[in-house]
């Protein structure tokens, strides 16, 4: 930063501090220009930073599993599974505060009778939970899927996202034409944490989405929270 003509001398501003002064090429070059005070920060911007605070910590004192697992994540063409991750992070609490265990991948199957005679089957998904989040809603999807393995995500491109001297980045969104979505889905408080369940009969291998609907700009768009997992054992669960 050069130190000659230019400045505006009627909109002058005092900054105290040291400029670092240096010649080059015969003229004055400053290393460093004194910055002004920073004002306090308002409301948003505490709790804007709180939540980064929150995602670090959390992302350093996560178990070993979970960045495996998201590391399984299929992202998007110009997505990485770190930006997956990120996203997941910034837009769910429940990922940070409710579906991580010390023991892996916490969403298992489970059913329970439906009706008092022990004729009818009902059937979900169990995952640990703390009970100050008793009664948090959001989507899951499933479909039935025999393959034998997880199937992978299949994205669909919906936009663009614009970034002020960036090269703008591509939207997609998760094609979730072909699942059966359950909504409200509740997360019952409970020290077991068990989930309403979500379907009745004898359950079958099905492949399962958590995540929540999304409206960047014009476009609302279904937001996977992890990589999509395949559930094939249900254990019986008193508290479905």
């Amino acid at each position: 930063m050069k130190l000659g003509p230019g400045l505006d001398l009627i909109e002058t501003v005092t900054l105290h501090g040291i400029v670092d002064v240096y010649k080059m090429n015969g003229q004055r070059v400053a290393r460093k220009w004194p910055v002004k005070a920073k004002q306090p920060r308002t409301a948003k911007q505490l709790a804007h930073w709180a939540k980064v605070r929150a995602i670090n910590k959390f992302w350093h004192d996560a178990p070993g599993w979970w960045t495996s697992w998201m590391k399984s994540f299929n992202p998007p063409k110009g997505y990485s599974w770190y930006d997956m991750a990120m996203i997941a992070l910034w837009t769910n609490d429940t990922i940070r505060y409710v579906g991580v265990s010390p023991d892996g991948p916490p969403y298992k199957g489970a059913w329970n009778w439906a009706d008092a005679e022990h004729t009818q089957k009902k059937w979900g998904i169990s995952i640990p939970a703390d009970p100050a989040y008793d009664g948090m809603h959001y989507f899951m999807l499933t479909r039935e899927n025999t393959s034998g393995h997880v199937e992978p995500i299949k994205w669909t491109h919906v936009g663009w996202k614009c970034y002020r001297g960036k090269k703008r980045k591509p939207l997609y969104q998760a094609d979730i034409s072909d699942y059966n979505i359950i909504l409200p889905y509740r997360l019952y408080g409970t020290t077991c944490g068990y989930m309403q369940d979500c379907g009745t009969g004898e359950p079958t291998p099905i492949d399962l989405l958590l995540g929540w609907r999304t409206t960047p700009g014009a476009h609302t768009y279904f937001q996977p929270w992890g990589p999509q997992m395949r559930i094939s054992e249900f254990s019986y669960c008193p508290q479905l």
